[in-house]
This record gives C-alpha cells, structure tokens and sequence, in this order.
C-alpha cells in the first residue's frame, strides 16, 4: 500500500501498489476492476 499523508499529518488516501501485488499469484490478486486499474497503473 502507499498512502498520502496531509499537512496536519493524516492519512489522506491508500491505494495498492503494483510491485506488492505482483509478488501474488493471478489468482489470489482481487477481481475488483477499480482496484485492478490502480495495480496495473503503479
């Protein structure tokens, strides 16, 4: 996961990463075609 964190420092957004998800077989990565999108673009 990476995260951006704000000035007061929350964590503002998460999001996977695609060098953590590529260590996962095919099959055990998610089906959700959001989530696939945001793998594929990092």
């Amino acid at each position: 996961m990476v995260g951006e964190l704000s000035q007061a420092g929350r964590m503002r957004d998460q999001r996977p990463t695609g060098y953590w998800w590529a260590a996962l077989p095919d099959e055990e990565r998610p089906d959700d075609p959001q989530t696939r999108a945001l793998i594929a673009d990092r």
